[in-house]
């Protein structure tokens, strides 16, 4: 008697921590309706690829994947793209016949496309994927490193809680938010359950990942006081970390946060508090809703009071009318905060984005040299913390 064969799937990502657990709900979504899962393109049944287009180098990216796992799959596989490309620029996807697509948001489409008796509802948002050693082929992301950036990047492929999807913000320079749309917020009691299971599996780091995870229960009547509050009362052996903070949530519930973090700073890791620019002339153009004067006075604070936290920013170069002027507020800003790590990124222009409107476009050539310098004053300023630490 032949063994049964099950069917084959094959399923990918690039991008960001959602992507990624993305990646493995889908995964998840067929294991449980009894499939098996490969590695082996040639040989899959259907396959699946996450992307990402953040930037117009991921979104490169994610075409040239498309295009490998396109040209190699078997005859009678069926493809499925998902992920941000479909609603950031679908255009790119038109060249590939007979595929599906499935948009970030909209992932119950997988039960009309595959009449699977478990739905995708019902299969419960993952916490550990098997994505977390996939290299990006081809592209060098963030080169920078630090010992904390190490830490936080260790916890990032470690257990993970996503706090909701989308966010409230409106960024003129962000085309993620046309795909993953306005901020759902995961009820609370699922958090609970996941963090519950963090600490009974004696998982060392839980690190938090959102939209903007700062933005937590905006929608359903709750914070992110509320929530930490509630996850702190917990006890166990463990630290926190935030993925995209958005820093004016901080800002925003300053003096209880901090009370927070100083009863609970043995259980607090690496948070991540995007910024973007140190000129208040850019974060108005960029819609961001702070003044860099808060920012600075408020993660001082939080670095003189709590001096175990630890905590890092996104800092974007070359946006639509900065100046050398502008460009040196960033400097600045990474003088004047203690950052332990930075994550630098060059604009990405996009016609979708309010951005793309504006007069005085920098210069590719202009925002390179820009890149260069910041990370060279940064990785200077680092240098000397770690020559003083060995003292």
């Amino acid at each position: 008697m032949n063994e049964f064969k099950k069917n084959l799937v094959y399923v990918d990502y690039t991008g960001c921590e959602k992507r990624k657990l993305d990646a493995q709900h889908i995964l998840d979504y067929f294991l449980a309706n009894n499939f098996e899962g490969t590695d082996d393109i040639t040989k899959s049944d259907i396959l699946v690829y996450v992307t990402c287009a953040f930037i117009k180098d991921f979104e490169n990216l994610s075409i040239k994947n498309i295009e490998k796992i396109y040209q190699n799959r078997k005859k009678d596989s069926k493809f499925i793209v998902s992920g941000c490309l479909p609603l950031i620029n679908l255009s790119r996807l038109k060249k590939f016949e007979n595929i599906e697509i499935i948009p970030v948001r909209e992932m119950n489409q997988f039960d009309k496309l595959t009449k699977f008796s478990i739905k995708f509802d019902k299969v419960p948002d993952p916490n550990i994927t098997i994505f977390e050693n996939r290299k990006y082929e081809g592209k060098d992301i963030n080169v920078h490193y630090s010992n904390t950036r190490d830490e936080y990047e260790k916890a990032k492929r470690g257990y993970k809680i996503r706090l909701g999807y989308g966010c409230l913000g409106h960024c003129s320079y962000c085309v993620t938010r046309f795909a993953t749309k306005s901020l759902q917020s995961k009820p609370l009691k699922t958090i609970i359950n996941e963090f519950e299971n963090a600490i009974y599996n004696k998982q060392k780091t839980i690190f938090f990942t959102g939209g903007d995870s700062g933005a937590y229960g905006q929608d359903i009547g709750l914070s992110i006081v509320k929530l930490l509050s509630k996850l702190f009362s917990i006890d166990g052996n463990y630290k926190i970390y935030f993925h995209d903070f958005g820093i004016h949530w901080l800002i925003k519930y300053f003096n209880e946060l901090i009370q927070i973090f100083k009863e609970n700073h043995e259980k607090l890791g690496v948070f991540n508090f995007p910024i973007q620019s140190g000129s208040n002339k850019i974060l108005k153009l960029m819609r961001r809703p702070y003044k860099i004067e808060e920012v600075i006075k408020s993660l001082n604070k939080l670095k003189r009071e709590i001096p175990n936290l630890s905590f890092g920013t996104h800092i974007l170069i070359g946006f639509p009318e900065e100046t050398n002027e502008d460009f040196q507020k960033s400097i600045d800003l990474i003088k004047k905060i203690p950052f332990d790590f930075i994550m630098v990124f060059k604009y990405s222009d996009n016609p979708l984005v309010d951005s793309f409107k504006l007069s005085n476009k920098i210069k590719e050539n202009i925002i390179k040299i820009r890149y260069e310098r910041i990370m060279d004053i940064y990785l200077q300023i680092i240098s000397k913390k770690r020559d003083k630490n060995s003292l």
